[in-house]
């Protein structure tokens, strides 16, 4: 295995022995059943593979916007002790109070042990969902924007769309409008992302 940290080591992201990469989603799944905890907070770009494998050992997820702060706040809200992101920042509040890399890495290490988990295994068991993520360059403030409109067009599409999953939202740093498209299948997300960007266009 390999250990990467960003600069000021509050996330981590891991590989496998075929350099294959193992984010915060495949972290969150190993803590999570290592710590038999009833629940675990994730952002709304988390895949929804993760969700899907932690039904099956009866661990609910709740979903939050992107950041970590969101992140403790739903977790504070909920009374869940673990949650993080893709990006490897991970908050286990029966250990830290904050995301830290060097300890979810010491976290991981030891639930892998404890788990007897194959780590070379993890990626392909994980089966993760396919997903789209398209950019809208916006020509107008993000706060003309009318998110009505554009939560009704997706809560139609996502009536259709049962297998899937859509979420559409405003970059908060960028001028962008951000449509994310997953599904089991490949070439559903590539057919709901051409439709979906279609019509977002008139709201760029």
């Amino acid at each position: 295995m390999g250990f990467a940290f960003d600069g000021d080591a509050d996330r981590v992201l891991i590989c496998d022995s075929q350099g294959r990469i193992i984010d915060g989603d495949i972290i969150l799944w190993v803590l999570a059943r290592w710590l038999k905890y009833e629940s675990v907070v994730v952002t709304v770009m988390s895949n929804l593979a993760l969700e899907n494998h932690l039904a099956q050992e009866n661990i609910k997820t709740y979903r939050c916007p992107v950041g970590d702060r969101y992140v403790l706040e739903k977790m504070r809200e909920t009374g869940s002790k673990l949650g993080g992101e893709q990006s490897g920042h991970i908050i286990a509040s029966d250990f830290t109070s904050t995301g830290d890399g060097l300890c979810t890495a010491m976290l991981f290490l030891n639930a892998i042990k404890d788990l007897r988990e194959n780590v070379n295994t993890l990626i392909d068991r994980f089966g993760r969902y396919p997903q789209k993520l398209t950019n809208l360059k916006l020509t107008r403030p993000r706060n003309e924007i009318n998110m009505e409109a554009v939560n009704l067009i997706v809560k139609t599409h996502q009536e259709k769309f049962k297998s899937g999953r859509i979420f559409v939202r405003t970059s908060g740093t960028e001028p962008l409008l951000r449509i994310l498209v997953e599904a089991p299948e490949k070439n559903l997300v590539e057919e709901v992302s051409q439709i979906l960007e279609s019509e977002m266009l008139k709201f760029a």
